[in-house]
């Protein structure tokens, strides 16, 4: 896998949309070493609870279905999300806001034609020292069609 640092931008300023696209290298890199289920399309975003900004990757728009001007807020996933999977992923937001443990989970989210989607998250709690930011880095992929896929065969 190539190897990208967050070092190298030691005398600039990290953006949100800088560690944006970092992390988007990063997966897409770790996609081409082996994904057992095909192309998965994905998508990342990065909260910037400092600043209390919003960025996501056109793949998170996408797999929510979703314009880039909109930020998932609260009514988003009220609107989006099965009850018991709100619970799901708010129980695992607050895990992630409070403490250092990354989580993963698999959560359904109905898109504006209300056709259901499997979802696999990864949300992480991220501290940058040098410039005293704190972030909320989720990815999400869409396994709806390699969930179909590996339960046909």
């Amino acid at each position: 896998m190539a190897k990208i640092s967050l070092s190298k931008q030691k005398n600039s300023y990290l953006s949100d949309y800088t560690l944006l696209t970092l992390i988007s290298a990063i997966i897409q890199e770790g996609l081409k070493e082996g994904d057992p289920y095909g192309i998965i399309h994905k998508g990342v975003w990065v909260w910037n609870r400092t600043d209390k900004h919003f960025v996501g990757s056109p793949g998170f728009y996408h797999i929510m279905d979703i314009s880039p001007h909109v930020i998932p807020d609260l009514d988003f996933w009220l609107e989006r999300l099965a009850p018991e999977d709100l619970i799901k992923f708010s129980n695992i937001m607050d895990d992630v806001l409070h403490g250092s443990k990354p989580r993963n989970f698999v959560f359904q989210i109905a898109n504006t034609n209300f056709e259901k989607r499997n979802i696999k998250g990864f949300i992480e709690n991220f501290s940058h020292p040098r410039y005293g930011k704190s972030y909320i880095i989720g990815v999400f992929c869409d396994i709806s069609e390699s969930m179909f896929t590996h339960y046909r065969n």
